[in-house]
């Protein structure tokens, strides 16, 4: 199949110009799928997850669907998973507004709170807030992540005892369609797969059961 059109989001995807117009499909990338897009006729085929590897050995990971036109050939839709993310995050409303600079208080507590949490911020490894309710543990989790090296991706906060319990693993780890009785058409990313390259907020995670908690330690 050759290309006979391609939209600015498309060259943008394969960093490619106008001069692969007449080009083999194959040109762009190479994927598991190329053939069956290439060769697929009859039903449109929707939301497929490919990975294309373009010529200059980068991958290109998104979601492709196929519709076959009556007079022949194929329109190819594609949707990269950055930017799904990206928009999810937006409507689900995933980011954090405090830093450390919007915590007020001048205690020797609070300034080794702070103290504390601009080390946390320096660092990858879990941090772990302890408090009462009402002690503001989820301000200062979005004021570390503000000031990590994460600050430009999701801040996805879970309150681990609202979720039921045999829902934990399918809200966290997400799960596909038809995984269980009233499941989400087409399946749902997980709250893990959204804080990718971001950071992720377990409130009351001591209310979680100790089968999930312990599930927690293979991520």
């Amino acid at each position: 199949g050759r290309i006979k059109a391609i939209n600015r989001y498309g060259r943008q995807l394969f960093r490619v110009g106008l001069d692969v117009l007449g080009c083999p499909f194959r040109q762009l990338g190479q994927s598991e799928l190329t053939d069956e897009i290439l060769l697929h006729s009859g039903e449109s085929l929707r939301d497929l997850d490919c990975t294309f590897v373009l010529p200059d050995r980068s991958h290109l990971a998104c979601l492709v669907s196929v519709c076959s036109l009556e007079q022949g050939g194929r329109i190819v839709s594609l949707r990269e998973h950055r930017r799904i993310r990206e928009i999810t995050r937006r409507i689900i409303g995933t980011q954090a507004t405090y830093t450390f600079d919007t915590i007020e208080g001048q205690s020797r507590a609070i300034e080794d709170a702070l103290h504390l949490g601009r080390i946390a911020s320096r660092s990858d490894s879990t941090t772990l807030i302890l408090g009462e309710s009402g002690t503001g543990k989820e301000l200062f989790a979005q004021a570390i992540h503000n000031a990590s090296e994460r600050a430009s991706g999701a801040f996805v906060a879970v309150n681990c005892g609202a979720i039921p319990r045999d829902l934990v693993q399918s809200e966290l780890f997400g799960h596909v369609e038809g995984a269980f009785t009233g499941s989400a058409r087409g399946g749902s990313a997980g709250k893990f797969e959204l804080a990718d390259g971001g950071t992720i907020f377990l409130d009351e995670i001591g209310d979680m059961s100790f089968d999930a908690q312990v599930s927690l330690l293979r991520v």
